[in-house]
């Protein structure tokens, strides 16, 4: 890569990682402001989602981003999946909480476990432990949420590197309604990363834009199923 284009990576991944922290600034919002836009809009602003872009996700085909190495950092990558469900959030939420299902749909997901589970009227907090496979590279981790129902928004991060290859995971999961359809949610996953040591980049590669590629869609596939499955 030549000068110019290790200008323009580091350029983009310094515009990407401003657009993830301005999201998270979003997501402690507890009030919108009268006539303000409301909180689906006010993400898609803050990460620059494009006409076309918004398109995809209004027709649930889903929207993800994958950043690796951002400003010269070997050992990080980060990531947003999006994508419109057809359900509430609170239909979606349980499906987030619900990490002991997380083995059994996320293909990529080869053991996960939720503990310490407190919820209240304003949201709660739980501990989810989750096991990775890729090309026989394995990674796991723990991970405690704290849920605020108000915003719609959960944080996370690492609290335990079971495998020892992840040195640092942190993110969000945000849910609010679809401008375009009230009856419908857009569901949002932050995250960044960064392993204890050098991964091979086509293996943190795969596992990170399978990942993003799918959670999003599936936790909210299994939100619409349910409700199809209650249905009269």
């Amino acid at each position: 890569m030549g000068a110019s284009g290790c200008t323009a990576f580091v350029s983009a991944s310094a515009k990407y990682r401003k657009a993830a922290t301005q999201l998270l600034m979003l997501l402690l919002l507890t009030t919108i402001a009268l006539g303000a836009p409301g909180p689906a809009e006010q993400a898609l602003g803050a990460l620059e989602v494009t006409a076309d872009e918004r398109a995809l996700l209004a027709e649930t085909r889903g929207l993800y981003r994958y950043d690796r190495n951002g400003l010269g950092d070997h050992t990080r990558e980060a990531g947003i999946s999006m994508h419109v469900v057809n359900a509430s959030p609170h239909e979606i939420w349980p499906h987030i909480q619900d990490c002991d299902s997380y083995v059994r749909f996320l293909p990529y997901v080869t053991g996960s476990k939720r503990s310490n589970l407190a919820l209240t009227e304003s949201g709660g907090t739980w501990t989810c432990a989750m096991e990775f496979t890729t090309r026989g590279i394995v990674s796991g981790y723990s991970v405690d949420l704290d849920y605020q129902s108000n915003d719609g928004r959960a944080t996370f991060a690492m609290t335990d590197g079971t495998a020892g290859v992840l040195r640092e995971v942190e993110g969000s999961w945000q849910t609010a309604p679809w401008p375009d359809d009230p009856d419908k949610t857009l569901l949002i996953y932050v995250f960044e990363s960064r392993t204890a040591w050098w991964v091979p980049g086509f293996a943190r590669r795969m596992a990170s834009e399978r990942g993003l590629a799918d959670i999003t869609r599936l936790v909210g596939r299994q939100a619409e199923r349910a409700n199809e499955e209650s249905a009269p």
